[in-house]
């Protein structure tokens, strides 16, 4: 889905957007972006409040 840049080297960075811009490297937009909707905030705090309404504290 992307590049993981494993430094905090700002040209690593600029490298790596060149090379998604230009289409370098396997990436697909529409995979990107129905992956990032799945932690959309009203998507994630339903999940939480799931998760602890289903958990037995007593």
């Amino acid at each position: 889905m992307g590049i993981v840049i494993d430094s905090f080297d700002t040209l690593d960075l600029v490298q790596a957007m060149h090379k998604v811009s230009n289409n370098e490297i396997n990436f697909n937009k529409e995979i990107s972006i129905a992956r990032a909707n799945e932690f959309d905030a009203e998507i994630q705090a339903q999940y939480w409040q799931d998760m602890m309404l289903s958990r037995d504290f007593a």
